[in-house]
């Protein structure tokens, strides 16, 4: 019988690959938490190992009950025409038959989504990890991927960079991840529930729509936003838009407004909604909930705050050594940086 009795790597070699059907990945029997099967693309340099689809409505589709799975250091370009979203579909999609566990999509690059390349005004995603049913179950990572120059046509419906419409998810973990130059919600909850979701360590420029929108039919269980740093470019950009069920922990999160004032950090939603904890807001936006321990305004001074963006900090910022006590689980920062005791605010540890 086909399968694995250990740990597996398969090297992709840089270059590009076209499957008319896209790229399908399903569950392998003896996968488990000490055989995982790791597909690895090119890395170093200017090599790609770039993904072509001329299926419509996947590049990568990730079949149901597949488990301990690990996509590494792929690319997938919009701009290749099989890749364009063009009708219903993700470059990225999670069979919405569920039962996916253990699945992570790390160092993954995702770029060039944007006019002509994404037209559809149906429900569409770079990453759709959305559940047909309200007893489907899925666990997935999404972490150290790249998102590039990427722009829904209607970002305030059910299209998103990520998302989710529907079904019971348990473990999500988006962590580590570098969103720039982005017109359109970032990772969009619209129905269903997440137990144990944690949002940590991304940097996010975007100039519309928020990093985090959660609708009224979202139940949340166990979730955090934090240790993000977040650049809205603009009034119509925001960190978290609500509302939603259930409570949200935002804790040393780094909010800088720039070519606009009044902006808040968070819309749409009540403070009863929210536990909020040492986050530090540029003066040019408001908080948009009652601030509380450790909150506050300051200068957030990232690096650059024009394309190409820079959401780490300089030495002049009042993010520095104040995000409070360690979280237990955020002990490095995206760059793989150790965390000081107390850590700086925001996704990067000067």
């Amino acid at each position: 019988a086909c399968g694995v009795s250990g740990a597996v790597t398969v090297k992709v070699a840089a270059g590009s690959y076209t499957q008319s059907q896209g790229f399908v990945f399903g569950p392998i029997p003896g996968a488990g938490p000490s055989s995982q099967v790791r597909f690895v693309g090119a890395t170093g340099g200017a090599a790609e190992t770039r993904l072509v689809s001329q299926a419509g409505s996947h590049v990568i589709l990730i079949a149901p009950n597949t488990a301990h799975l690990i996509l590494k250091s792929l690319v997938i370009d919009g701009s290749d025409s099989g890749n364009a979203l063009k009708s219903a579909g993700a470059l990225i999609r999670f069979d919405p038959a569920g039962g996916q566990s253990n699945v992570a999509l790390t160092e993954l690059t995702l770029r060039n989504l944007r006019g002509s390349n994404w037209t559809t005004t149906n429900a569409s995603a770079a990453i759709d990890l959305s559940l047909a049913s309200s007893t489907s179950k899925r666990q997935a990572i999404i972490a150290g991927c790249r998102f590039l120059r990427i722009s829904p046509p209607q970002p305030g419906g059910a299209q998103a960079l990520i998302l989710v419409n529907g079904g019971a998810h348990k473990g999500l973990v988006v962590r580590a991840n570098t969103f720039s130059e982005i017109d359109g919600e970032v990772f969009s909850l619209r129905a269903g529930s997440v137990d144990k979701l944690d949002v940590f360590n991304n940097m996010i420029a975007l100039s519309a729509g928020a990093a985090m929108r959660l609708a009224t039919a979202v139940t949340l269980s166990d979730a955090c936003f934090m240790f993000n740093s977040v650049l809205a470019v603009g009034s119509g950009a925001a960190g978290v838009r609500g509302p939603w069920g259930g409570r949200l922990w935002l804790n040393a999160n780094a909010f800088e407004m720039v070519g606009a004032k009044g902006g808040s950090f968070v819309t749409g939603v009540g403070t009863s909604k929210l536990e909020t904890s040492f986050n530090c807001i540029s003066t040019a936006a408001s908080y948009g909930f009652t601030s509380s321990m450790g909150d506050k305004k300051g200068n957030i001074a990232f690096v650059s705050t024009s394309a190409p963006y820079d959401l780490h900090l300089r030495s002049s910022s009042d993010c520095l050594d104040a995000g409070g006590g360690p979280v237990s689980g955020v002990t490095v920062d995206i760059d793989g940086d150790t965390r000081n005791n107390p850590p700086d605010i925001g996704a990067d540890e000067r």
